[in-house]
């Protein structure tokens, strides 16, 4: 019963996750940032 389970997380897998979330933040803060660059008559 000695038995240890071990999940490693390989190089091309944590910068997969790295670029997803700066993607997704990214995606998230668009529609503020050209809200501001164009004003009310932008949309």
């Amino acid at each position: 019963m000695a038995t240890k389970a071990e999940q490693k997380l390989f190089l091309f897998a944590l910068t997969a996750m790295v670029v997803g979330s700066m993607v997704g933040a990214g995606i998230f803060s668009l529609p503020r940032t050209f809200g501001i660059a164009t004003g009310p008559f932008g949309a």
